[in-house]
């Protein structure tokens, strides 16, 4: 029930299959009258980001079922040895308690990021404007977190800096090794998963929070405020398998994710 608490939602990576189950789960939870588009802050990265914008345009989340089920045609493109490297970068900096070299990190990244044999970021674009279908912002607490390529510091675009949403969405997303940065207004970004994986510590002084993290199964996280955090279960996690980028398991992910949030409403409406 509403209450005048404020609420929050952080929705976390994971790649092709993690969008679609966390699709599925904010579908499941719709149907079963726990619409998270009402939080009054959404922090969506990478994957969550993709989510969040479709979760906030108010479109029929049942019509992407079957989204990017078949694989796209043409030789597969992408350097798995520069996304290991990227990720080995990215723990590292997160284990180091100084600001500033934690950027000098991000900007390896970004060096990694943008010498990669990746997908063209025009592609992943065009991509994500046809999944997302939304150009304008319809929620005025989403906030879609990226990392600049030249400088690693962390940029959170909202509704205020004049971006479409599906052009965030595909910057936070951009994987280094296998899509290029993503350009906004002259500046290059990649996956804001990156930065500080699911960037829960973009909320601040909600009474509610619920976090949703598609891979958290594997690389679990502690948000001490957490009023439900959820990760996927074993059916889930079954069907998001170990290749992220996998498309040909999209409706099998949008199906076990809207099942596991038709099993957990209940306790996510009693914090809600």
């Amino acid at each position: 029930m509403r209450t005048e608490e404020s609420r929050a939602v952080v929705l976390g990576p994971g790649g092709v299959v993690g969008t679609a189950w966390l699709i599925g789960f904010l579908h499941g939870l719709r149907r079963a009258g726990v619409d998270l588009a009402e939080a009054d802050t959404i922090v969506g990265t990478s994957a969550g980001a993709i989510a969040a914008v479709v979760l906030t345009s108010g479109r029929d989340l049942a019509v992407l079922a079957t989204r990017a089920a078949q694989p796209e045609s043409g030789p597969s493109v992408g350097d798995p040895e520069v996304v290991g490297k990227a990720l080995a970068l990215a723990r590292a900096a997160g284990n180091d308690p100084e600001e500033t070299r934690r950027d000098e990190v991000r900007r390896q990244i970004g060096r990694l990021a943008i010498a990669a044999a990746a997908g063209p970021a025009s592609v992943h674009v065009d991509r994500m404007r046809d999944l997302v279908g939304a150009s304008s912002w319809s929620h005025g607490g989403l906030r879609i977190p990226v990392i600049d390529v030249e400088t690693g510091q962390l940029v959170v675009f909202t509704s205020a800096d004049g971006v479409a949403p599906y052009l965030a969405a595909a910057a936070s997303s951009a994987v280094p090794g296998l899509t290029a940065p993503v350009e906004i207004n002259g500046r290059h970004y990649l996956d804001g998963g990156f930065r500080n994986g699911i960037n829960a510590d973009l909320v601040t002084g909600a009474d509610t929070l619920v976090v949703i993290e598609p891979l958290g199964h594997l690389f679990p996280t502690s948000v001490a405020n957490a009023k439900a955090h959820i990760v996927p279960d074993e059916a889930s996690s079954a069907a998001l398998g170990t290749d992220f980028a996998d498309r040909t398991r999209w409706a099998a992910c949008f199906e076990t994710g809207s099942a596991q949030a038709t099993r957990v409403a209940t306790a996510i409406l009693d914090v809600w």
